[in-house]
């Protein structure tokens, strides 16, 4: 069924408009964590759930530390695709590694409980939310938003995003150049790894093609 799924994927999204750039670093380097898989598009990589998953993810392979800028083009290839980029992430020990528990499915919870993290949600209508970052791990009654965009600003078309952290504490996010989100942390993560996170709903699997990934630390 699952090899269905897959050439079904690729029959249907082969045909989208790509245009030839340089990607600087493979995501074929990637941890995939998720029910879900990955397959070569042109020059990008489409990144999908299997249904009745919980969430898929690409985790990069090094950690960073807290000054970085994750650059990369994106295209949700249904509206119900949710989308999040999440930086700075480790098991907040003190040499900013992450490891996950054996025979994790992908979920959330996870990620927003157990894992230090900047949280950058930015295609996310169908859930009901506009774009905004977090800082996790989340502890009830206490984790907010950094900050929240007014409005959606991304559509099922290529995207181009970038998202930074400074030692200072500054983060922000830029979609096509234009900053949607800005905050201060005043006690800063040390840095950690990235991690580019697909759900979908209920009804919808989420799917997304990427490309163009460039990750520049200072």
């Amino acid at each position: 069924m699952k090899k269905h799924l897959l050439l079904l994927a690729l029959m249907l999204f082969a045909t989208a408009p790509i245009h030839a750039s340089e990607t600087l670093i493979p995501l074929s380097d990637w941890e995939l964590i998720g029910d879900g898989f990955t397959a070569p598009v042109d020059d990008a990589v489409l990144v999908s759930e299997y249904p009745g998953s919980t969430g898929v993810m690409l985790v990069s392979p090094h950690k960073y530390g807290n000054e970085v800028t994750v650059r990369f083009d994106i295209m949700p290839l249904n509206p119900e695709t949710v989308l999040v980029a999440i930086l700075a992430a480790s098991n907040a020990s003190e040499d900013a590694s992450l490891g996950f528990p054996d025979n994790y499915d992908g979920s959330i919870v996870h990620l927003l409980e157990e894992v230090d993290s900047y949280f950058f949600a930015f295609h996310n209508a169908a859930h009901n939310r506009t774009p905004f970052v977090r800082k996790h791990p989340f502890i009830k009654g206490e984790s907010q938003d950094l900050d929240v965009f007014d409005f959606n600003v991304m559509t099922t078309q290529w995207h181009h995003i970038d998202v930074t952290t400074t030692g200072r504490g500054a983060i922000d996010m830029k979609v096509d150049g234009e900053t949607v989100l800005s905050a201060v942390d005043e006690n800063p993560l040390p840095g950690g790894k990235v991690i580019l996170r697909l759900r979908g709903t209920k009804t919808h699997t989420a799917t997304a093609l990427i490309r163009d990934l460039k990750i520049d630390e200072d």
